[in-house]
Parts: structure tokens; C-alpha cells; sequence
């Protein structure tokens, strides 16, 4: 099965180009595209310089919408999605992600940091918020658009799977480092971003569990 690496970004030019480089060296993916989601600095030139298919969106839409985007341009039957602002990416890590999806092994693969390992597995009910996750191009497909917004996209999936009964597995991609927003620009930006995240993951943690009766069951 072939596989795309879609990675949403919006002014990520500290990491985008090592990150392509990184993904580029494995040699694993039929493509890399970067949705450059109308980042206000170098993001997209660094990414198509990296060797990247860049998607140049004129405004900023969000992370959700920004994915939707690159899906409807990527050829993999199998999705690879990516945080743009990422480091210490190895082959290992994106094996681990697709290898599952592409043997049939799973439909979803999900990647967690080793600092939330010990928080997951204290409570199973804690839904698996990552950008880090590989799967089967018709799941992202078959979730309501509607629901594919924001940073809400990643609750969404996970309920959807959850709803249907899909095979999903959780992965600990040890020594992958994540770029704090607040050094991304400045404190407060950066702390109005986590608000804005956790304000859109609570809503959609709570939304889907209404909707969950009656909306995915086939």
C-alpha cells in the first residue's frame, strides 16, 4: 500500500525543513505535502526547498481544514499525518507508525510522546491526542466534515474508530521532541494557542459522545 505524509503547518519555519529532510531520507512515502497554512514567515518556501509538494492556502483555515486539504491531494491509499513542529524524527518512528496500517495490522496507528506514556495508561478513557498518526485514507473520508475542524480533527478520528469497532493502536515514539509554541514566537502568542487548542478539544470531547448514538453506526 502506498503512503502520503501530510503535515499541516503554520509559520513553522524553525523545524519544516528538517522535518521534510528527515521524512524525504526514509525513502518510505510517495509523497510529502506540506499544507502551508497561511503561514506569515518562511514555512513554505523552506518546506518546498526541503523537497516537499507545498499546498500554499491564502489564510489561515486551521489544522483540520488544513489536513482535509492535503487528503484531497494525496495519492497514498494510506495517510500519514505529521506535526510540523517536530524534531529527532527517525525511520524507526515512521515505521512504527505505518507498518501496522500498511500490513493490515490496524486501521489507525497513533503515536505518543514518551512524556504522556505513563498519563494514557493510567486511564484508558483518555482519548489519544496526537498529531503523530497513520491510517487507512478512508477514515479521514468517511468522518463529517463538520467535525474535521480545528484541533478537534484528532477526537474526531478517535471517535470515529471507537464507533466502528476499527483497529487502533497507541505507540510511544521515544526521543521525538516537540517545539513549544511559546518559543515559536512569544509567551503569549504561544499560550493563547494551547487555549484555543484545549477550548476546541473539549468541545468535540464532549460533542462526539452525544452524537455518538446515532451519527457514525452503520
Amino acid at each position: 500500500m502506498s503512503v502520503s505524509v501530510i503535515i499541516p503547518a503554520y509559520n513553522e519555519q524553525k523545524t519544516i525543513y528538517n522535518l521534510v529532510q528527515a521524512l524525504k531520507r526514509s525513502k518510505l512515502f510517495v509523497e510529502i505535502i506540506v499544507v502551508n497554512d497561511g503561514s506569515k514567515d518562511r514555512t513554505g518556501f523552506l518546506a518546498k526547498s526541503a523537497g516537499a509538494k507545498v499546498i500554499n492556502l491564502p489564510k489561515n483555515l486551521g489544522k483540520g481544514e488544513a489536513m482535509g486539504m492535503g487528503v484531497k491531494e494525496a495519492k497514498g491509499e494510506v495517510i500519514l499525518f505529521f506535526d510540523a513542529d517536530l524534531s529527532g524524527v527517525s525511520k524507526k518512528h515512521l515505521q512504527d507508525l505505518i507498518d501496522p496500517v500498511v500490513k493490515g495490522q490496524a486501521d489507525m496507528v497513533i503515536g505518543i510522546q514518551p512524556k504522556y506514556k505513563d498519563f494514557y495508561a493510567l486511564n484508558e478513557a483518555i482519548p489519544r491526542i496526537s498529531g503523530q498518526r497513520a491510517l487507512k485514507r478512508e477514515i479521514f473520508e468517511s468522518v463529517a466534515p463538520d467535525l474535521l475542524t480545528g484541533f478537534q480533527v484528532e477526537e474526531a478520528l478517535n471517535d470515529y474508530c471507537e464507533t466502528n469497532n476499527l483497529r487502533v493502536q497507541t505507540i510511544v515514539l521515544d526521543g521525538l521532541e516537540h517545539l513549544q509554541k511559546m518559543f515559536k514566537s512569544n509567551f503569549f502568542v504561544g499560550l493563547l494557542g494551547y487555549i484555543k487548542m484545549d477550548w476546541q478539544l473539549i468541545k468535540i470531547f464532549i460533542w462526539v459522545r452525544l452524537l455518538r448514538l446515532f451519527r457514525y453506526k452503520k
